[in-house]
């Protein structure tokens, strides 16, 4: 199934989870929709059931993490009834699949969009924070999470409302940050017909260390960084529309490592334009919460919103090593290992 490629790298519950979901709706919904194979096929190439089959999919990892033998078997046959049913109902009041594709390509947008992708607390809310403030860019403010969470028909509406949006604006590109669309990027292929994405990459160490931070336990954070970097290789493998930033790199040299992202991006990269994006934090912009204040901590309901739009709003910070002041030295070594591979292959130095 198309939309399920990018899940190339999955653990083994996870597995059985899409396995058990995939085999039900072969067995059931299907069956009782479509008598031929071949359209049964059809059917699951279509985006509205592979988007029921994904919501399940996510929707069983929370739902059975921790659960006895027969809690998970109880909550996993719960999923797939109501799995079954959607697509069931989605088939039954949809027009024809084919219809469908011939429709969605005629109304995709013609305007350019750029999504910024990556692994989450790299950088990707401040690299979206700069370049909004080109003046041919037009910056969505919040993760819009337009493609995990919505139907075809939304996404096609959502799309093409920025479109407009852009255009009264006299914009040329829309900008959007939903950092987990680093997952979806040959659906969102299938719905922009001019796009082209930027992945933000921080030293793991970093990551994990802030992740910790937010209250993460430190393996999660391992595990989450290393998976999002095989989904980033394979992005830059795949498409040509696509270019890497380290967040390192534009601590330490802003002005250079901006004016290659524009260039790369054909926008204006003259050093008035690059200088003016630097100078974001004089212009203050709610993005998480209206208020721009440092909150007493970032872990507390509101005050996470409030820090974040906080952090956004100041000048780009300069320290890039905070895992070895947060990290104990005693864990250094398993650290470093764990994530050895990528740090090699994106230039960070592992002793």
């Amino acid at each position: 199934m198309h939309a399920l490629r990018p899940f190339r790298w999955r653990p083994k519950w996870l597995q059985h989870i899409e396995f058990r979901v995939k085999a039900s709706l072969a067995k059931q919904s299907l069956k009782r929709i479509a008598r031929s194979a071949a359209l049964r096929e059809e059917i699951l190439r279509q985006p509205w059931a592979q988007d029921a089959i994904l919501e399940a999919m996510r929707s069983a990892e929370d739902r059975v993490r921790g659960q006895t033998t027969a809690e998970y078997d109880a909550r996993i046959a719960e999923t797939l009834t109501g799995t079954n049913e959607r697509i069931a109902r989605e088939y039954a009041t949809s027009q024809k699949p084919w219809h469908w594709e011939q429709r969605r390509w005629e109304q995709r947008p013609k305007k350019r969009f750029l999504f910024i992708v990556g692994c989450g607390h790299s950088g990707t809310t401040i690299v979206h924070r700069l370049l909004s403030e080109h003046p041919q860019v037009h910056g969505i403010v919040k993760e819009s999470n337009l493609f995990l969470d919505f139907t075809d028909d939304k996404i096609l509406e959502q799309l093409r409302t920025w479109e407009r949006d852009a255009d009264e604006a006299g914009k040329d590109v829309v900008l959007e940050k939903t950092p987990f669309h680093l997952y979806y990027f040959n659906r969102i292929n299938e719905f922009a017909e001019n796009c082209s994405f930027l992945s933000v990459i921080r030293d793991g160490r970093d990551v994990v260390a802030s992740y910790i931070a937010s209250g993460h336990p430190q393996q999660w954070a391992v595990n989450y960084w290393t998976q999002c970097m095989r989904y980033e290789d394979e992005i830059a493998a795949t498409l040509k529309q696509h270019q890497r930033v380290r967040l390192e790199d534009l601590v330490a040299d802003p002005k250079a490592t901006l004016s290659r992202v524009l260039q790369h991006l054909n926008l204006d990269a003259t050093p008035d334009v690059v200088s003016g994006l630097l100078d974001y934090h004089k212009r203050p912009k709610a993005y998480y919460h209206e208020m721009i204040e440092k909150p007493p901590n970032a872990l507390e309901g509101e005050n996470m919103a409030k820090h974040r739009t906080y952090q956004v709003n100041q000048p780009l910070f300069t320290s890039t090593s905070r895992w070895q002041q947060e990290i104990p030295q005693r864990d250094w070594p398993a650290l470093n290992e764990s994530l050895m591979p990528w740090l090699h292959t994106h230039g960070y130095h592992c002793e």
